[in-house]
């Protein structure tokens, strides 16, 4: 994938993104994939992961190293990962502080998030009829139901750990 953007100026854009990505991701009910798709990225994002594949692995084996970086658009995904790490680092403890001390106005701040991201995913719905209306409304009231459960599995196994591992890895690149 080439890109005529590539450059200092542009990595560091991707870095800013990424904090905002890792921020977003570590606040609850909002994805980090809504803010790559709000900041424009997201495509580029998908894109660049759809292409770990065998085209990749042909030319890693082959140790045409620049051709596979290219491929998945690595320079890209270095910046924005980097800045994912940066913003999940640099913010679960203000994000812990406020739970802890600010629980109102947090989840407040939380809900606004959930809603703003809710209307930019409903934007890209290009045609409303009656059929996506009930799914939209049955699947709001089912993840406000969701929310209200309490957890049943004291001690959670190995498998359960990674099976929400990876339904949490999917959240945090769908938007919405």
């Amino acid at each position: 994938m080439e890109h005529a953007e590539d450059s200092l100026v542009e990595d560091a854009k991707q870095v800013v993104r990424g904090v905002c990505m890792g921020g977003a991701d570590i606040v609850p009910g909002v994805s980090g994939g809504t803010v790559a798709l709000i900041l424009g990225i997201y495509e580029r994002l998908v894109t660049a992961i759809s292409h770990v594949d065998l085209t990749l692995l042909a030319a890693v084996r082959e140790r045409r190293i620049a051709d596979a970086a290219r491929h998945i658009d690595l320079r890209f995904l270095i910046a924005l990962v980097a800045g994912i790490g940066i913003g999940v680092l640099s913010l679960a403890g203000l994000m812990h502080h406020l739970l802890e001390h600010e629980m109102p106005s947090t989840f407040g701040a939380f809900f606004g998030l959930i809603l703003a991201s809710t209307l930019v995913v409903a934007r890209m719905i290009e045609d409303w009829n009656p059929t996506t209306v009930i799914a939209a409304i049955a699947g709001a009231i089912f993840a406000f139901w969701l929310t209200g459960q309490v957890p049943v599995v004291a001690s959670p196994s190995v498998l359960y750990i990674f099976f929400s591992g990876m339904i949490a890895i999917c959240a945090m690149i769908l938007p919405g």
